[in-house]
């Protein structure tokens, strides 16, 4: 069996084709609940992950830190709700946060704006007119916040297994299109896949233990084996390695740990001026 992630914009009947295609599939439709999960199982109030994935970095919001923290924690709960199998997601960032992952479908469905203006008129109550100005700035938000968390582009087809516009296909036809590959052979579930989910599951819950300390740092997961790179300045390793290990020693699932640095060159730098 498999998983299958639709990523789109406001208004371009994601939902509509998620719950399409777990009918015709058989499988469990999983939308922005995931958030209430994630909440739940790391014990941070929903509100938290609703601004740091729905609002606009500003001066005066949330800080980087907490939300590259909450991005983790959603990563990793994401990735344990998957594990399940036989899934189809349309929850914020599924692209993002999982990758790699052979037995993930990942899916893009692509509608015309004033299609969706039209929609969104109708469900709000709005003109065509004003609900074109919010959705160009829900749009323009939503391509700030996946560069800023994420470092990619939402709408970039290279993220995606398969891209359908909504001009070209009905939603029927794109329903029946997206559960022939999904029960295809191609996206079987393999002891391999499975490793992948619980290697982005552990690495999740690992990244948001570390990003106090680097919120660049960079960690993967293999087998219960953690890969951790951070950047510091050569007379800072050593309480930078302490800190990690200190960090993480007790996050369940970790069975060894290897650490990389590199100079913070501007770090060194600064130093120079101090």
């Amino acid at each position: 069996m498999s998983v299958v992630t639709i990523g789109r914009a406001a208004y371009s009947m994601g939902k509509a084709v998620a719950e399409g295609v777990a009918a015709r599939t058989g499988y469990k439709c999983l939308g922005r609940e995931i958030i209430a999960i994630a909440s739940e199982e790391f014990n941070i109030p929903e509100a938290e992950f609703h601004g740091a994935l729905d609002t606009v970095p500003s001066f005066w919001g949330m800080s980087f830190v907490k939300r590259v923290k909450i991005a983790a924690y959603l990563q990793a709960a994401l990735a344990k709700s998957l594990l399940r199998d036989n899934i189809v997601y349309y929850g914020p960032a599924g692209a993002a946060l999982i990758r790699g992952v052979p037995h993930v479908l990942k899916v893009r469905i692509e509608a015309d704006v004033s299609d969706r203006a039209r929609l969104k008129s109708q469900a709000e109550r709005l003109s065509e007119r004003e609900a074109l100005k919010r959705l160009v700035k829900l749009d323009k938000n939503r391509q700030q916040l996946n560069r800023f968390l994420y470092h990619i582009d939402g709408s970039d087809a290279s993220l995606y297994d398969m891209v359908i516009d909504l001009k070209i296909s009905n939603t029927d036809g794109i329903i029946e299109q997206i559960s022939s590959a999904a029960l295809s052979a191609r996206y079987a579930t393999s002891t391999y896949s499975v490793n992948c989910l619980k290697n982005i599951e552990l690495a999740g819950r690992v990244k948001a233990a570390l990003v106090d300390i680097d919120h660049d740092i960079t960690v993967r997961a293999s087998r219960g084996t953690v890969f951790i790179h951070t950047r510091v300045s050569e007379g800072g390793r050593h309480r930078r390695v302490d800190a990690i290990d200190m960090a993480i020693e007790d996050v369940r699932g970790v069975e060894d740990v290897e650490i990389t640095t590199t100079e913070d060159i501007y770090e060194k730098y600064a130093a120079t001026y101090r």
